[in-house]
């Protein structure tokens, strides 16, 4: 069966790995039920990683995430398995980067990440292309592959990695985007109405009337008046003068940027996303009212704490839960002591045991040991 599934995924995977595309499920995990609402914000957001804000916060957590490489752990120290050779080279059709990236991606979109284990390798199983179905008190997993088709995959072939549990159905993850889709939905709506505003004319909707009554606008002249103020007003020629046969009126439909205040309508969304991510709006170069921070670094080494660590032991807590009889006596953990935006955290233990071997309180003895281990020489 392994060997099996393992040829018609490869096959899959090297015909269609750059142009499938995979259906979202048809009840979307991401429903959610507001208060005093009826408006379906799935739908309106669609796939959330396409929202800018959301899509720039979750690449920062993901290309964090590859700063620190996996180890293998027994006791206090590092030392070798098999099994790391699988997070060198997981498949032979990407890397271990490209495998964390997309984990990290359905984590935090969804808040369920999937792998197929073949026995020998693993691949990254797309969120929107499965669906868990519950047999009997049996987990199976449905792939969808396009043309109709669908796969079934028992449990013991599928590595399910969820972001806590979801409340109304626990077999799931949750993830922590579901609480802000109307933020995530008005920041969409925001950045297209700048995009079409200045595509179409830089200016807001106008109506173009006659002044008089004495003069008319047949259909056919309605049409060529509206594509000469969209050439006039477009592209390449926005800005260019137009000078019209009769006396018209431009009247104004909707509001205009600065009535909508849209700066400040995209910033609360923005703030509220970040937060859900667990960032501060200045990690990925937005505007920032938050005044806890002194620095950049200080708002940096937060988020990684906040967001980045907890997401790596999720996946470590998983792989060692999936792996446990394999992984005896130790364990997986993500090597932190070489990342940069932590190394003011590793500074700052140091000192402090610099301080307690000069008051005699430990000896040097007694230090080095964990000076060798914050500094990763273990």
């Amino acid at each position: 069966m392994v060997a099996v599934v393992r040829r018609w995924l490869s096959q899959l995977l090297r015909r269609n790995v750059a142009t499938q595309v995979y259906p979202p499920p048809q009840h979307s995990r991401w429903q959610v039920v507001f208060p005093r609402g009826g408006t379906d914000w799935t739908q309106w957001v669609g796939d959330p990683w396409t929202c800018g804000v959301v899509g720039s916060g979750v690449y920062w957590v993901a290309r964090s995430m590859l700063e620190a490489p996996i180890r293998y752990q027994v006791g206090e120290e590092w030392e070798d398995h098999p099994i790391l050779q699988r997070f060198e080279r997981p498949n032979e059709l990407y890397g271990w980067d490209s495998l964390v990236v997309g984990t990290a991606l359905s984590l935090l979109v969804d808040g369920n990440a999937y792998w197929l284990d073949t026995g020998t390798e693993w691949y990254y199983l797309p969120h929107v292309g499965l669906e868990v179905r519950v047999d009997q008190g049996r987990l199976e997993y449905a792939i969808r592959v396009g043309n109709g088709q669908t796969m079934t995959l028992p449990p013991e072939m599928v590595v399910h990695f969820r972001y806590g549990l979801n409340p109304r159905n626990p077999w799931l993850g949750y993830s922590p985007l579901q609480g802000v889709l109307r933020e995530i939905a008005t920041e969409n709506e925001a950045a297209t109405y700048s995009a079409v505003l200045l595509k179409n004319f830089g200016v807001p909707t106008i109506v173009i009337v006659p002044r008089d009554d004495q003069y008319s606008i047949t259909p056919d002249e309605a049409s060529q008046l509206e594509e000469r103020v969209r050439q006039r007003f477009s592209g390449e020629r926005r800005g260019s003068p137009l000078i019209p046969e009769i006396p018209v009126d431009v009247k104004q439909v909707g509001f205009s940027p600065e009535q909508l205040v849209l700066d400040k309508v995209r910033s609360v969304p923005a703030a509220r996303i970040c937060s859900a991510l667990g960032l501060d709006p200045i990690v990925i170069g937005l505007p920032s009212e938050n005044k806890t921070f002194s620095n950049y670094s200080e708002a940096r080494e937060s988020a990684y704490e906040m967001t980045v660590v907890p997401l790596q032991r999720l996946i470590v807590g998983t792989l060692n839960h999936v792996y446990r009889e394999e992984l005896e006596p130790g364990r997986l953990v993500f090597d932190l002591s070489k990342v940069r935006v932590l190394q003011g955290d590793v500074d700052r233990r140091l000192s402090v045991l610099s301080d307690l071997v000069k008051s005699g309180v430990l000896t040097p003895e007694d230090v080095r040991p964990i000076v060798r281990k914050l500094l990763g020489e273990e």
